[in-house]
């Protein structure tokens, strides 16, 4: 998985996900993960080890076999 992140101060953020599915895997039907829940797990060097972020996929694209890349953006309430 590779990640590109974007915070700022008062403004929402944007993660980019370059997902790799594990193989035999179905295909990625990247319509059926649009507005689905995700949640990412990062590894900190500090405490807490881990940050989790929650939000929702807002975009999503094959761009290969078992490959996708996906927008992860908070959830509108």
């Amino acid at each position: 998985m590779r990640c590109h992140a974007g915070e700022a101060i008062s403004s929402p953020y944007r993660y980019e996900l370059f997902v790799l599915a594990r193989e035999p895997a179905p295909e990625i039907d990247p319509e059926a993960i649009v507005r689905a829940r995700g949640s990412l797990r990062i590894a900190t060097t500090t405490d807490p080890p881990l940050r989790i972020v929650h939000g929702i996929i807002s975009e999503a694209e094959e761009i290969g076999p078992c490959r996708a890349s996906v927008i992860m953006t908070p959830a509108r309430q």
